[in-house]
């Protein structure tokens, strides 16, 4: 298949005349309703597809549409679609129908609220997946529109999210907005299952249907501002790029960290003043017990090897119809088996706190530390470690390099006047949103100001606190003080047990 031939073919079904027994094409019946031409074309720059007003035309240079078309739209697609040329011009179509809403629909002068979202910091991919919910609704419903797009028969919708803008863009390719029953094709939330929401709990996944609900009902491209605004302060600015374009009108988001390439390392700003070099972490020689590392390692190892196949992938064949994706129409409404091998991506943040001394030393704190190690080593498991402490005035963290020895992670001596572990999070935010789990190793005793967990899990951080506790009598009044900060904690008296309860707490994820 010719993907340039494709949208050639879909421009030329979008060019069609308005005659006696047809309504046009979408093209047409665009410039008809504004009274301005359009240029349409393929340019190789564009990720996927652009609409601008601007100056066209070789000769009268005549205010118009331009949109662009990105040779990449194969990419946005499910594999059906793109390996069929039929199915593929169907969706350039659609697509194309998109970008003449913007045309009809979308501000023209966008100068002014460019100029607003990059002040103010507001991604534009944001602001775009909140317009694109706006313009596609009033599409659908409107009397002389084309109806639903009908997005899930040329793209593939999860069954959970973990980022409440990718929650938001599953709603809109649901169409959830036109449906009778609108929260059945909301997916489901991984993070915190209830925050607060206008002063009482409600579970996240509706609060995002509400702000679904809210964007459909704004008047036009302005007025999705201050929702913006809202939205941020509870969910706060995150955009990945499978939710769309970070270009407005053909102008890019001067805050946009797209082509900065390596997310790890920019999350890693060795000028603010928390970076605390390998060198001078507080470090005493001990002797390596090799037996209990080996044994807290095979553990885990024995937990993963023995996971279960289960039902868990989408599919358009399989044993168990899946409700919410045979209702809307999916071309994959079954769920099928898939191996859960176990191999998990796993960012482990270490309190190097004073209070953690007993811990590290003597209940094995520094064993199931380095036992993750091992793991990592044998690549049953990707492994990031963090170092947390706050050693009056500061905060200190760092990335362990995963060059870095045993033998000094087996030296490191807890010195710190207190954890330090939200600045550690906010810090390494690119590192822990790239694992799949993240486990805080702490105590129960937390003397932190600025714990503010709840914050995490309401934008989807899957976070396990974990900690050895080797007095029976104290384990629940230990379970309750971290429960005060952690949506899921584990706690076991010996380091052995406390590995084999953590993993399979891991592979529920």
């Amino acid at each position: 298949m010719n993907i340039k031939d494709t949208y050639k073919k879909a421009i030329s079904t979008c060019k069609r005349s308005i005659t006696g027994r047809q309504k046009g094409g979408v093209l047409t019946r665009m410039v008809k309703m504004t009274k301005a031409n359009c240029e349409i074309g393929i340019n190789d720059k564009i990720p996927t597809a652009c609409w601008s007003w601007e100056s066209i035309g070789k000769r009268s240079k005549c205010m118009g549409h331009k949109i662009q078309l990105g040779i990449r739209l194969n990419k946005v697609c499910n594999a059906q679609t793109a390996s069929n040329e039929s199915k593929f011009k169907k969706f350039v179509e659609a697509v194309i129908r998109h970008e003449t809403e913007h045309g009809i629909q979308t501000v023209r002068d966008t100068k002014p609220l460019t100029d607003k979202l990059a002040s103010d910091s507001i991604p534009f991919r944001l602001w775009n997946l909140f317009e694109d919910c706006r313009i596609e609704y009033a599409s659908a419903t409107r009397t002389d529109g084309d109806g639903a797009f009908r997005w899930t028969n040329y793209q593939d919708v999860q069954t959970s999210y973990s980022v409440a803008s990718s929650l938001l863009w599953a709603v809109k390719t649901n169409e959830a907005g036109i449906k009778k029953q609108s929260s059945a094709y909301v997916p489901q939330w991984s993070g915190a299952t209830e925050m607060m929401y206008q002063g009482k709990p409600r579970k996240v996944r509706l609060i995002v249907l509400d702000f679904y609900r809210r964007i459909i009902a704004c008047s036009d491209s302005l007025a999705l501002i201050p929702v913006l605004v809202e939205w941020i302060a509870i969910f706060g600015r995150e955009a990945p790029k499978e939710i769309g374009d970070s270009m407005i009108s053909g102008e890019p988001d001067p805050n946009s960290n797209d082509g900065d390439g390596d997310l790890l390392n920019d999350n890693s700003n060795m000028e603010s003043g928390e970076e605390c070099p390998a060198s001078e972490w507080s470090t005493v020689k001990n002797v390596m017990n090799h037996n209990q590392i080996n044994r807290i390692a095979n553990a885990m190892k024995n937990i993963i090897n023995k996971a279960q196949v289960e039902l868990g992938r989408l599919s358009s064949n399989g044993r168990k119809l899946h409700a919410q994706s045979a209702m809307q129409g999916s071309d994959k409404p079954f769920l099928n088996r898939k191996k859960k091998n176990g191999k998990r991506s796993v960012c482990l943040i270490v309190d190097q706190s004073a209070s953690m001394q007993y811990a590290w030393r003597r209940d094995g704190g520094k064993e199931f530390v380095i036992a993750f190690k091992e793991l990592a080593d044998r690549n049953l498991i990707d492994l990031e470690i963090l170092l947390s402490r706050i050693k009056y005035p500061n905060t200190q963290s760092h990335r362990v390099s995963k060059k870095a020895t045993k033998e000094w992670i087996n030296s490191l001596h807890p010195r710190g006047g207190a954890e330090g572990l939200m600045s550690c999070m906010k810090r390494f935010m690119g590192i822990i949103k790239q694992s799949t789990t993240t486990v805080i190793f702490t105590d129960s005793h937390l003397r932190d100001n600025d714990i503010d967990t709840q914050k995490y899990r309401n934008m989807g951080i899957n976070a396990i606190a974990t900690y050895i506790e080797p007095d029976a009598y104290d384990i629940q009044a230990g379970r309750e003080r971290m429960d005060k900060h952690f949506g899921r904690s584990v706690i076991a008296s010996n380091a052995v047990e406390l590995a084999q309860r953590l993993m399979r707490e891991i592979l529920k994820d």
